[in-house]
């Protein structure tokens, strides 16, 4: 008797790992778009969270916006709530990184469209602001992310 493998039993294996395979490529583009919301959605409640910090440390006002492309958390150095040239950056979740088509469901988020977020010093959202929502899509799956009048972040 020989040591090693049969052809048989080469088959058999070569079959098993074929099967595997294309079950994981049937999935792999649910699980990417999956794997893209909640992604982003964790990333928006870490900056929302950071700007809150960063208007206490800094003890100044800082900008949350949101448009099609991203959400953005900056300082707003001209107040005019939008993120331009002149505006200091603190981060940003740009939706064209993230795979599977990534996009904002401007229709269902209560944030799209309007003025910019404000954190005061104390890290509460301005006066006005009253919160809000943030939907985001890819291939049917949807996150929510929610900010509180207290400045707080959630995934839903």
């Amino acid at each position: 008797m020989s040591d090693g493998f049969t052809l048989l039993e080469l088959m058999l294996v070569l079959f098993f790992c074929s099967v595997l395979l294309a079950v994981g490529n049937f999935f792999a583009p649910r699980w990417k778009a999956s794997w893209a919301v909640n992604t982003a959605a964790r990333d928006i409640c870490f900056l929302v969270h950071k700007g809150k910090m960063t208007a206490i440390k800094n003890r100044s006002n800082v900008k949350l916006g949101l448009s099609s492309s991203g959400f953005y958390v900056f300082f707003d150095k001209d107040n005019d709530n939008v993120f331009s040239d002149g505006d200091r950056l603190i981060g940003r979740v740009v939706f064209a990184d993230y795979p599977g088509n990534l996009r904002l469901w401007e229709k269902k988020s209560s944030l799209a469209g309007k003025k910019a977020l404000a954190f005061n010093p104390r890290g509460f959202l301005a006066a006005k602001s009253k919160g809000g929502s943030i939907y985001l899509a890819s291939m049917g799956r949807v996150r929510r992310v929610i900010i509180s009048m207290n400045g707080a972040a959630r995934i839903e």
